[in-house]
């Protein structure tokens, strides 16, 4: 009678964030934010079975274990100015220029399908009116397969509007891996019942995400191919 046993979904929370990025038709990016993110998406939910055992009339513990799916989908500016491409040519990065002709838009995609973590909870009841509970989820190293997408600015100063350097303006790797690390999560609530028809519970939840230091993808193999006839005499290969 002391024992409790129980099939759970923990479904994802995080909003879908996107700001102004100003990377078509010439006209000044309005995000300022833009070489720091530009959209962003993280999904994660948790199946798996969970146990609970009663040790004392005022306390409860248990712990689950689960699978996990990740999926993220960042993106962001990067600026690209060259100044010793050509030594006589002074339109490379102009101090002046409009900011669009300098950026590249990187977009990338990735998701973990599979990965197994765990949580542990303690639930006290010290009287009849009042439950106190808590639980924490560990931090979980992702790595999953993605693409890395890459688009210059129509006016890019690399692009046909300028030096005229590329054979294209949009590259694209279809099979990266991407490693991040998503944070420790604490929960926290209290109920209190002062009638048996009422009810009042307040919850929190601590997401640590100081501990994502970074987004690192690997495997690259990302081809800026080089236009017959410029000024470039082969493709850039970006591999790291």
């Amino acid at each position: 009678k002391n024992a409790y046993f129980a099939l759970g979904l923990h479904p994802p929370f995080a909003p879908q964030v996107a700001y102004e990025t100003g990377i078509e038709d010439g006209v000044e990016p309005k995000g300022a934010q833009r070489y720091s993110l530009v959209d962003s998406l993280l999904i994660q939910f948790y199946v798996g079975p969970s146990a609970a055992y009663r040790v004392l009339p005022w306390l409860t513990l248990g712990a689950s274990v689960n699978w996990t799916y990740v999926s993220a989908t960042e993106g962001i500016n990067i600026m690209i100015c060259q100044d010793s491409l050509v030594d006589d040519l002074d339109t490379r990065c102009p101090a002046d220029a409009n900011g669009a002709k300098n950026d590249l838009a990187v977009s990338l995609k990735m998701a973990d399908k599979s990965h197994v973590t765990w949580n542990a909870g303690v639930l006290v009841e010290p009287v009849d009116w009042l439950k106190v509970g808590a639980s924490v989820l560990p931090p979980l190293s992702v790595a999953g397969n993605g693409s890395i997408k890459a688009q210059f600015a129509d006016d890019h100063w690399m692009g046909p509007a300028g030096l005229d350097l590329l054979a294209a303006t949009k590259i694209e790797d279809t099979d990266v891996t991407v490693k991040l690390k998503m944070p420790w999560i604490f929960r926290g609530g209290v109920a209190v019942q002062p009638t048996d028809k009422l009810v009042v519970e307040l919850a929190s939840v601590v997401q640590l995400w100081h501990a994502q230091k970074e987004i690192r993808v690997t495997d690259v193999n990302l081809a800026i191919p080089a236009r017959d006839g410029s000024l470039l005499t082969e493709d850039i290969v970006i591999t790291d």
